[in-house]
């Protein structure tokens, strides 16, 4: 669904990532981790178009992204951005349905058959029993599953996030991962998602790009990168494991028993 080519990103002078290659399928969940400043979010604004890469080029169902129309582009790819959309005013009908927007025309009028797909998208989030409430009501769990509702609304194969978890408690995180490895696993969707929840994410993602902050991506799926862990563990290794790349120089390592970062100095 979403090809990365020899793809190197940044502003100005400035690599983040590059030369790196990828892709992403369809009914296929991956998570990009990485620490601030690594990437994550400057390489999910070239995926979805709203930044030029430096150098290679991404695709999406095959058709290089550059020479997309926008109309055409919102119809293959839809972004769920870390900021707070102002939309308390309006029902969580309202906002789902701004997800047909590129197919609606110029006046934006829901047909039955947008409605159809509006109803389906907030029943497969979980969000039909209170398509009538106001969006000022909702809880942050709440206002995260109707964004993903009108993501999913816009009916595109490839769903980008930009770390829908920042904000929300445990349990919520939980909800949403597992509803985005719903949507992948389910639907067919190509869902790529940037997150700082290292647990969930080797728990539910099918594979991880681990953003160094070295210019290069390692991709590969949960257990071929704890299986790497263990194996430079193993064999006397200094803290230089895919995972431990992440944090590389900070007192912290990866712990294989609770597949997490904990404080402590790599020796």
């Amino acid at each position: 669904m979403l090809t990365l080519e020899n793809l190197t990103v940044g502003y100005g002078k400035k690599v983040l990532l590059r030369d790196v290659s990828a892709s992403l399928g369809a009914g296929e969940l991956v998570t990009l981790v990485g620490a601030n400043g690594a990437g994550k979010s400057t390489l999910l604004k070239v995926l979805s178009g709203d930044l030029r890469p430096l150098a290679g080029g991404v695709s999406v169902c095959g058709e290089p992204l550059a020479g997309v129309p926008r109309i055409k582009k919102s119809r293959l790819i839809s972004v769920v951005n870390t900021d707070r959309v102002e939309a308390d005013a309006l029902t969580v009908h309202e906002v789902v349905g701004m997800g047909r927007y590129p197919y609606t025309g110029f006046f934006g009028r829901l047909g039955d058959d947008d409605e159809a797909v509006v109803y389906d998208a907030m029943k497969a989030t979980g969000v039909e029993a209170f398509a009538g409430r106001n969006m000022a009501t909702l809880s942050d769990g709440e206002r995260q599953k109707v964004m993903i509702a009108r993501a999913l609304a816009q009916s595109t194969p490839v769903i980008l996030l930009d770390e829908p978890t920042a904000f929300l408690d445990v349990a919520s995180r939980v909800e949403v991962l597992s509803l985005l490895a719903s949507l992948a696993h389910e639907r067919g969707k190509a869902v790529l998602l940037s997150s700082h929840d290292l647990p969930a994410a080797l728990d539910l993602s099918d594979r991880l790009w681990l953003l160094p902050g070295d210019g290069a991506m390692h991709c590969d799926s949960p257990a071929d990168l704890i299986a790497a862990h263990n194996m430079v563990m193993s064999a006397g290794g200094t803290c230089n494991s895919p995972l431990d790349s992440l944090f590389t120089g900070r007192a912290v390592r990866f712990d294989v028993q609770r597949l997490d970062f904990v404080a402590a100095l790599c020796k």
